[in-house]
């Protein structure tokens, strides 16, 4: 019996589910004004996520793939909890809160000074602005933080919920990056096999197993069907904004969202100045009525 229980200890894997938190609500498109004193709290740690994002994690939580899942654990940031809250409540779990999970501080705004930043985050782990965290930092908070998680949780269906760099940083541990693009788009390779060739899906889950002594044998990438039903849900609207088939096929979910969400603030813009445009046109009618009134009197 002893003998049995020292095997099968031998061959113990824990799983890992890495997944990146749901589309979060656009703060430009949403929030008129800030009367707070917490405005780059709530552009940070406190930003919700949008309705699609809402319907994306519950979808999430139904997946197969993470049913039967033992421990969860969130960034400090409410769109992760927002993200896991689905999963938790289908399968009676609470969250564990850590803040090294959190997603990499950019520190000041970077666009002018570093206009290639993005790429150039990767390309050098030390690479970081005035405030802001670099590769390196984040890798690891990151790592300490997921070693305590397996350690504590031997044997065990872990569920990380945290970000897309955050993660794709402590995944280059195990990961090489072969290319990454001006937009977002990210190659990824595990043991000289390709994993990962797009831009980060909100959300997006990879799966790392581990064996009896905490070490990573396998990285993967896990699909899942939400994304064929969202685009079949985003197709429609995509052509009703003026996107082409072929771009739409060509594209991303998250190069689409951002066509349609372009088009639509082209389309506010368009109104608002309609709006205007026939208000000043009312205005000069009501005065040219008063005019020709004022004459007849």
């Amino acid at each position: 019996m002893l003998k049995k229980q020292i095997g099968k200890e031998k061959t113990m894997e824990t799983t890992v589910y890495l997944i990146r938190h749901s589309v979060r609500l656009n703060m430009k498109n949403n929030i008129e004004s800030y009367n707070t004193t917490q405005e780059n709290l709530i552009k940070s740690e406190k930003i919700i996520l949008s309705v699609t994002g809402e319907r994306r994690a519950e979808k999430l939580s139904n997946e197969r793939e993470l049913q039967n899942i033992d421990v969860v654990y969130a960034s400090n940031c409410v769109r992760t909890l927002q993200t896991a809250k689905y999963l938790m409540e289908k399968q009676n779990l609470k969250a564990n809160l850590d803040e090294r999970l959190d997603e990499r501080r950019t520190g000041k705004p970077n666009d002018k000074e570093y206009p290639d930043w993005y790429t150039r985050q990767f390309q050098d782990e030390n690479f970081k602005t005035e405030g802001g965290e670099s590769q390196k930092d984040v890798r690891e908070r990151m790592e300490e933080a997921f070693n305590e998680i397996v350690e504590k949780n031997k044997g065990k269906r872990i569920a990380i919920f945290t970000h897309g760099n955050a993660m794709t940083f402590l995944m280059m541990k195990w990961c090489k990056v072969e290319n990454v693009t001006p937009n977002k788009e990210i190659t990824l390779s595990y043991n000289g096999k390709i994993i990962f060739n797009k831009r980060l899906n909100s959300p997006e889950v990879f799966k790392l197993t581990l064996d009896e002594n905490n070490n990573v044998k396998n990285v993967e990438n896990i699909e899942f069907e939400y994304v064929s039903d969202l685009i079949n849900e985003l197709y429609p609207v995509a052509l009703d904004c003026d996107i082409s088939s072929f771009l739409f096929w060509e594209s991303s979910v998250l190069e689409i969202t951002d066509y349609i969400e372009s088009y639509r603030r082209k389309e506010k813009r368009k109104q608002k100045q309609i709006a205007i445009d026939n208000h000043i046109l009312a205005d000069q009618l009501l005065k040219g009525i008063s005019v020709i009134f004022s004459e007849e009197n």
